[in-house]
């Protein structure tokens, strides 16, 4: 089994909040007042955060701690001190803030930490910023602001009336996942020899990881051992350059480190064999002790390195699953994040686009119904727009990799659905889920034989007259389908909708 592990640089700040050898997942509140005053301290000398702080002899990344300290100030402000379980909390992708200097009273930082809480159980990661009467708080401030509560917590035994807050001034935080997006991952000092069959183990996991969730591990277990994603890709590189040449044999790693400032401007489209084949010779070739460089040029542009694993991911499954080199291989600029390790959860943004099917006000009205109660359910979702054109969303560069896409349709075009089967069609949809939604006045495809040629079909060619069994072909093609939708079965939609986002 595969396993994506936190990475650990080579050089790292720690500061210890205890002597405890242990490996417990659960802290108290007495540990994470101790840890509170070792952050603070860290802070005021350096005028940033340490990459971890131990607690209880486990490291927790800063993301991680600031999840337990707003945990434990909604806990304190309830009278419990129930022990709290460390959990996987990924950095925030782009942090932003818009704060002024201020006090904030103990109900609304109460608050604050419990929308901390529910962002970061939906998404995963801490978020961007959370909104206080003093405008918006990001991350590194939160984790200054609720250490100084905790800390007064425990002189005082008691939560304090409100909490000063002030502008973050200090340095970004830097652990090995950085923001987000320019990761520092760690050298292995260790060769490790990796066999086809180990890669191909890793591929599969990794493949899975990034496509449904829109990001990149920072580390990647293989063979036993934990390397850097740069690492993992001049691996890919090589066992690319392997096929290519007839060779299956086994791989060992090098020291690659990653880029420090990742740039790109491919544009979607196919990258052949030829120039894929080129990039991976000269990524094997990197000699140990490389850093990646923060782009390649290749026919569709410059390409970061996200996007250049991503790339080899699909060329080493294809050559898997067909015993052969792809001829070329779809792809897009990358719009995901890195990430410390592998989270659990998937979060897939929703968007949902319409044909004209009443009027503007109408359909744009059940587009946003189903947004708002998404919505509620912490899934990201956002309006296309009505009579938009379902083959240029596709295309669309913006739209995550790992997006669900919602179609409103009034009817059911046999061409339509027909082209949703075609290689043409799957290559634009690459990564990203489709899912179809006639409403109540279009015709039913479940257990229907044959769906003739739609009366206004005017693109498909002449000698297309209809669709047999579009259910399953639907189905075959890896699509599902709601039928019959009006308004009275929002409820209904949005929970099969929830579980497509979230899977």
């Amino acid at each position: 089994m595969l396993l994506l592990a936190i990475s650990l640089p080579l050089t790292v700040d720690i500061v210890s909040a205890a002597t405890n050898t242990s490996t417990t997942t659960k802290v108290t509140v007495s540990q994470l007042t101790t840890a509170a005053s070792s952050v603070n301290s860290f802070y005021k000398t350096n005028k940033r955060l340490p990459n971890y702080v131990t607690i209880s002899g486990k490291q927790v990344t800063m993301p991680q701690y600031l999840y337990l300290i707003t945990i434990e100030t909604s806990q304190l402000n309830s009278g419990s001190t129930a022990s709290i379980t460390v959990k996987n909390v990924d950095v925030p992708s782009k942090p932003t803030e818009s704060l002024k200097k201020g006090n904030i009273q103990k109900k609304e930082y109460v608050t604050v930490a419990q929308n901390l809480k529910k962002s970061a159980d939906t998404n995963g990661r801490i978020p961007n910023y959370l909104s206080t009467s003093q405008g918006n708080i990001k991350f590194e401030t939160m984790v200054e602001t609720y250490s100084r509560i905790l800390i007064f917590y425990k002189t005082n035994k008691r939560l304090p009336n409100y909490v000063a807050v002030t502008p973050w001034t200090g340095k970004s935080y830097t652990s090995e996942g950085g923001t987000g997006t320019t990761p520092i991952t760690p050298s292995t000092t260790d060769v490790v020899s990796v066999t086809p069959t180990q890669l191909n183990q890793a591929v599969a996991s990794v493949k899975a990881y990034v496509e449904s969730r829109n990001k990149m591990p920072a580390t990647v277990t293989v063979a036993g051992k934990t390397i850097g994603i740069s690492q993992f890709l001049q691996l890919l590189a090589q066992r690319i350059t392997d096929l290519n040449s007839g060779k299956n044999v086994t791989i060992k790693t090098k020291k690659i480190t990653a880029a420090t400032t990742s740039s790109e401007t491919i544009k979607a489209g196919n990258i052949l064999k030829a120039d894929f084949i080129s990039l991976a010779k000269s990524i094997a070739s990197l000699s140990s002790g490389s850093k990646v460089p923060n782009y390649w040029t290749i026919t569709t542009g410059k390409i970061r390195y996200e996007s250049t694993t991503l790339l080899f991911l699909k060329v080493v499954t294809f050559y898997n699953n067909n015993k052969r080199l792809p001829n070329y291989i779809y792809t897009t600029r990358w719009t995901g994040t890195t990430t410390t390790g592998m989270t659990s959860s998937i979060l897939r943004p929703v968007y949902i686009i319409s044909d004209k099917i009443n009027n503007n006000a109408v359909d744009n009205a059940r587009i946003d119904a189903v947004i708002s109660e998404l919505k509620k359910l912490g899934i990201p979702a956002y309006n296309y727009g009505v009579g938009a054109n379902n083959i240029a969303i596709l295309n669309n560069t913006n739209v995550p990799i790992n997006a669900l896409i919602v179609e409103f349709v009034g009817g059911a075009c046999a061409s339509t659905l027909n082209e949703m089967g075609t290689s043409w069609y799957k290559s634009l949809k690459d990564t990203k889920k489709v899912f179809v939604v006639f409403t109540d006045g279009a015709k039913k495809i479940t257990g229907l034989q044959w769906l003739e040629r739609a009366h206004d079909d005017n693109f498909s060619p002449t000698s297309f007259t209809g669709l047999a069994n579009p259910d399953r072909y639907l189905i075959n093609n890896g699509y599902k389908y709601y039928e019959g939708y009006n308004s009275s079965k929002l409820n209904e939609l949005v929970q099969i909708l929830y579980k497509e986002a979230t899977s």
